[in-house]
């Protein structure tokens, strides 16, 4: 959990910061709940280097966090969290994060973009399952609708990504793209 300890350590850090530099009224930090699916692929270079896996891939659920270094920029932290409950229920480690600098143009509706960086790891039951570590190079891109006091939002965004991994299977060159509804709390 150094990740997320690592994230909540930065919002305290710079909450006070920000929140001279801000407006009165704009936001400081966030907190949410996203959903996703979105199809999938990866091309294992290593023991077999014809295998291919194209799936449907879903998040079932992630933890947004976002600190507002202004009332257009944000840094969000995106974990999918139940994949790694899951994993650790099954007696494995799962873990899928990324890091996006996110820019939100417009008022009660706004246009959300940004680049993204994130990192992935799974550890497995050897018998069933190979193990290995990723980089994703990813992006945002969607709308967010906001109520009018800005502390509730609702988005639909795309998060389109390209993965390069390595592990017991060798090297694995993904790519995909994730169709995320998210409710996110602001300011709370």
């Amino acid at each position: 959990m150094r990740p997320l300890a690592l994230a909540a350590a930065l919002a305290w850090t710079l909450a006070p910061t920000l929140t001279h530099a801000q407006a009165p009224d704009a936001r400081v930090f966030g907190a949410g709940f996203a959903l996703g699916v979105g199809p999938a692929a990866a091309t294992d270079y290593g023991i077999d280097p014809t295998t291919r896996d194209r799936h449907v891939s879903a998040d079932v659920g992630s933890l947004e966090l976002m600190v507002f270094l202004d009332d257009t920029f944000s840094v969000d932290v995106s974990i999918q969290l139940l994949g790694t409950l899951a994993g650790a229920a099954r007696g494995e480690l799962s873990w899928a994060s990324t890091v996006y600098l996110d820019w939100s143009v417009g008022n009660d509706t706004r246009l959300v973009l940004g680049p993204g960086l994130g990192v992935a790891a799974h550890t497995g039951d050897p018998t069933r399952d190979a193990s290995g570590l990723e980089a994703r190079i990813g992006a945002l891109l969607g709308m967010e609708a906001l109520t009018t006091d800005h502390f509730v939002g609702f988005r639909l965004v795309t998060r389109p990504w390209l993965a390069l991994g390595g592990g017991d299977l060798g090297f694995e060159l993904g790519y995909g793209a994730m169709l995320e509804a998210a409710f996110l709390f602001y300011d709370f």
